[in-house]
């Protein structure tokens, strides 16, 4: 399940209805996986060492971590020379940009400000992470890997228009396409190399467990969760998702409303059908 959105309220925390609704389904034995868009260091300022999970996906599928030991299990990271190559195109675009480092530290990140307008959600991620950023220096060679690049784009109407020229733009790497998590209206365009997502993500875990996909269950709230919804046969999208995505997948209350435990639910009863 995705976190932000979805598990987590709109006040960053696991509702006690939803935290049961994990914990009963971990005691018949499945795993509880959370694939978030956040860093783990982000993710460690919403979870605990206690909280229902047994794995987590983070930076949206580009490292996974068993959540019980804290060990990282895989981990994914753009060349030097993809990353080199990829900010030849970001300044190229004109547009305001992040670099993040590799794991385990990727909440790390140079920013490269360059469109002239102003961009309030970009400066306001610069500025929650300042003890972590650091401007980028485009007269130095860029010789290290990193996890990934982040576009920070105001609002406007032409988001999926500009999604599709980036993926032109960024052959050979995966491009995901979510709503600003800070003002909720801008969108990110999140940049990793190819193959990862949240669905490749899960099915690593499937895979490593020899687990029946028909009995997997997946729930999320945005676009970068399209991936994950289409690997799964049971999938679900709390009400506060976007309508494109209520239109293609079976909805569940918000996640103001504990609707992960709806979803929960709804699941356990398709399994046990004839």
């Amino acid at each position: 399940m995705d976190l932000d959105g979805t598990l987590l309220t709109s006040d960053s925390a696991i509702s006690a209805v939803n935290e049961e609704a994990l914990q009963s389904v971990r005691a018949q034995g499945y795993l509880c996986v959370a694939v978030t868009g956040r860093s783990l260091h982000s993710a460690h300022r919403v979870l605990t060492e206690v909280s229902p999970l047994d794995y987590l996906a983070v930076s949206s599928g580009a490292a996974t971590f068993d959540w019980r030991t804290q060990d990282l299990l895989l981990s994914h990271e753009i060349s030097s020379h993809d990353t080199e190559r990829g900010i030849e195109i970001l300044l190229s675009l004109g547009m305001d940009f992040m670099v993040h480092d590799p794991m385990p530290d990727n909440h790390c990140f140079a920013y490269c400000k360059r469109d002239p307008a102003p961009n309030p959600d970009f400066e306001e991620r610069r500025q929650r992470y300042e003890h972590y950023a650091r401007k980028f220096d485009t007269s130095t060679p860029v010789n290290s890997p990193a996890t990934q690049f982040l576009i920070v784009s105001p609002p406007h109407n032409e988001a999926g228009k500009l999604y599709q020229h980036l993926v032109n733009l960024f052959a050979g790497f995966t491009v995901v396409r979510t709503t600003s998590p800070l003002d909720h209206n801008s969108t990110w365009f999140e940049i990793f190399p190819t193959g990862v997502s949240k669905g490749s993500a899960a099915e690593w875990i499937r895979d490593r467990f020899a687990l029946p996909k028909e009995r997997c269950l997946a729930i999320g709230n945005d676009y970068n969760d399209l991936s994950l919804l289409e690997w799964c046969s049971h999938s679900f999208v709390v009400d506060n998702a976007p309508t494109a995505l209520k239109d293609r997948f079976a909805t569940v209350p918000s996640n103001d409303e504990d609707g992960v435990s709806k979803a929960v639910e709804r699941w356990l009863d398709a399994l046990e059908s004839p």
